[in-house]
């Protein structure tokens, strides 16, 4: 599964959608009202999917229920750097948590937060490394992933998935090079759960990686 934000797709972008399809893939999207922006994930055809829409005014949110034999929910996300003042994401990404919490699947968020989880002076990181502390989520991207440094895109997941280095699934965010599009490799599809989640980075960028002790 491919998570996409940043997509600039729009409702009548028809040709597109048939052209991925003939591919063997489909997509399903989320475009932003008005320009740019946007949230969608790619995937091939069989895959079956329910998606759930999330009305939220500081960030974009999709979410997508991956049913058997995966039964997981990814949700893929998009903060605008501009998105405006950050308690109200805050407040709104809590609202999100606490949701999740009342879903029986394995969940994973995954996207471009805006978000300098590198600097541990940040207020704003520390307000939101809180919060997801408080619910029990763990960020496994550790290393920059935007061609000038700085953990922006993240992956989220239950702090019960505690070992990252010893698991068949592959969740890798591409480091942004400052365009208009990010992306993020979701697992592939084995028919059990997720226990555990390796992070590999698929881009060889010359950034030196940041230290993993906030």
């Amino acid at each position: 599964v491919l998570a996409l934000t940043e997509t600039w797709l729009r409702k009548e972008d028809k040709a597109l959608f048939a052209e991925i399809n003939e591919c063997g893939f489909r997509i399903v999207s989320t475009p932003r009202k008005g320009r740019g922006g946007g949230v969608a994930m790619l995937m091939k055809k069989h895959i079956n999917t329910k998606k759930t829409l999330h009305n939220f005014k500081s960030f974009e949110c999709q979410e997508v229920l991956l049913k058997a034999p995966t039964n997981m929910i990814v949700l893929v996300v998009y903060r605008p750097g501009t998105s405006g003042q950050f308690d109200d994401f805050l407040g709104e990404f809590e609202d999100l948590l606490v949701t999740l919490t009342e879903r029986s699947q394995h969940c994973v968020i995954t996207g471009d937060f805006n978000i300098h989880m590198e600097n541990c002076q940040n207020s704003q990181t520390r307000k939101f490394k809180a919060l997801l502390t408080d619910f029990g989520w763990k960020n496994f991207v550790s290393g920059p992933t935007h061609v000038k440094g700085g953990t922006l895109d993240l992956i989220l997941a239950r702090d019960r998935i505690n070992d990252p280095m010893t698991n068949p699934f592959l969740v890798s965010p591409f480091s942004s090079t400052g365009t208009d599009r990010d992306c993020h490799i979701m697992p592939s599809l084995p028919p059990l759960g997720l226990d555990e989640l390796e992070i590999e980075y698929l881009d060889s960028l010359p950034v030196p990686a940041a230290p993993d002790h906030c």
